[in-house]
Protein backbone atom coordinates (compact mmCIF):
# COMPACT_ATOMS: atom_id res chain seq x y z
CA UNK A 1 0.00 0.00 0.00
CA UNK A 2 2.37 2.89 1.24
CA UNK A 3 5.85 2.92 0.86
CA UNK A 4 7.69 5.58 3.28
CA UNK A 5 8.35 9.41 1.71
CA UNK A 6 11.42 10.88 1.64
CA UNK A 7 12.09 14.86 0.72
CA UNK A 8 11.34 15.56 -2.84
CA UNK A 9 8.55 12.88 -2.94
CA UNK A 10 4.99 13.85 -4.07
CA UNK A 11 2.02 12.14 -2.70
CA UNK A 12 -1.09 13.63 -3.89
CA UNK A 13 -0.06 16.52 -4.94
CA UNK A 14 2.34 17.59 -2.12
CA UNK A 15 5.68 17.65 -2.20
CA UNK A 16 7.34 16.00 1.07
CA UNK A 17 9.98 18.32 3.23
CA UNK A 18 10.82 16.57 5.95
CA UNK A 19 9.93 13.57 8.16
CA UNK A 20 8.14 15.37 11.47
CA UNK A 21 7.61 12.01 13.37
CA UNK A 22 6.07 8.54 13.62
CA UNK A 23 3.87 6.41 15.25
CA UNK A 24 1.85 3.04 15.61
CA UNK A 25 -0.43 3.96 12.12
CA UNK A 26 1.93 5.70 9.95
CA UNK A 27 4.19 8.71 9.92
CA UNK A 28 3.55 12.40 9.64
CA UNK A 29 5.47 14.51 7.15
CA UNK A 30 5.75 18.65 6.59
CA UNK A 31 5.46 19.01 3.03
CA UNK A 32 4.44 22.04 0.59
CA UNK A 33 1.41 22.56 -1.66
CA UNK A 34 1.57 23.46 -5.80
CA UNK A 35 1.90 27.29 -4.38
CA UNK A 36 4.42 26.77 -2.08
CA UNK A 37 2.27 26.71 1.54
CA UNK A 38 2.75 24.30 3.81
CA UNK A 39 0.78 21.43 5.02
CA UNK A 40 1.28 18.05 6.99
CA UNK A 41 0.72 14.53 5.19
CA UNK A 42 0.49 11.68 7.16
CA UNK A 43 1.48 8.29 5.38
CA UNK A 44 0.06 5.03 6.40
CA UNK A 45 2.53 2.44 7.21
CA UNK A 46 2.71 -0.32 4.91
CA UNK A 47 1.82 -4.18 6.40
CA UNK A 48 -0.70 -6.04 7.41
CA UNK A 49 -1.82 -3.79 10.03
CA UNK A 50 -2.71 -1.31 7.21
CA UNK A 51 -6.15 -2.74 6.57
CA UNK A 52 -9.86 -1.42 5.97
CA UNK A 53 -10.40 -0.23 9.87
CA UNK A 54 -6.86 1.80 9.52
CA UNK A 55 -8.04 3.52 6.48
CA UNK A 56 -11.38 4.70 8.21
CA UNK A 57 -9.76 5.88 11.41
CA UNK A 58 -7.54 7.66 9.01
CA UNK A 59 -10.62 9.14 6.59
CA UNK A 60 -11.80 10.05 10.81
CA UNK A 61 -9.25 12.16 11.71
CA UNK A 62 -9.13 13.86 8.29
CA UNK A 63 -12.98 14.57 8.98
CA UNK A 64 -12.12 15.83 12.45
CA UNK A 65 -9.34 18.11 11.29
CA UNK A 66 -11.50 19.58 8.87
CA UNK A 67 -13.77 20.56 11.48
CA UNK A 68 -11.19 22.77 13.34
CA UNK A 69 -11.24 26.44 13.73
CA UNK A 70 -7.58 27.78 15.54
CA UNK A 71 -5.45 29.94 14.30
CA UNK A 72 -2.21 27.68 14.88
CA UNK A 73 -4.19 25.06 13.16
CA UNK A 74 -3.64 25.16 9.12
CA UNK A 75 -6.80 24.15 7.37
CA UNK A 76 -6.87 20.30 6.28
CA UNK A 77 -8.91 20.17 2.79
CA UNK A 78 -7.84 16.37 1.42
CA UNK A 79 -7.47 12.93 2.68
CA UNK A 80 -6.73 9.71 0.64
CA UNK A 81 -6.30 6.31 1.77
CA UNK A 82 -5.04 5.28 -1.99
CA UNK A 83 -2.47 7.53 -3.23
CA UNK A 84 1.67 6.80 -2.90
CA UNK A 85 5.03 8.51 -2.44
CA UNK A 86 6.65 9.35 -5.81
CA UNK A 87 9.86 9.70 -6.12
CA UNK A 88 11.81 12.86 -7.25
CA UNK A 89 14.52 11.33 -8.33
CA UNK A 90 15.59 9.01 -11.25
CA UNK A 91 15.33 4.87 -10.77
CA UNK A 92 18.67 3.59 -10.82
Amino acid sequence: MWAAATPGDEVGGYRIVARLGQGATGAVYRAEDGGGHPVAIKVLHAGPDTDESARARLAREAATLRRLDHPPSPPSSTSSSRASPRSSSPSS
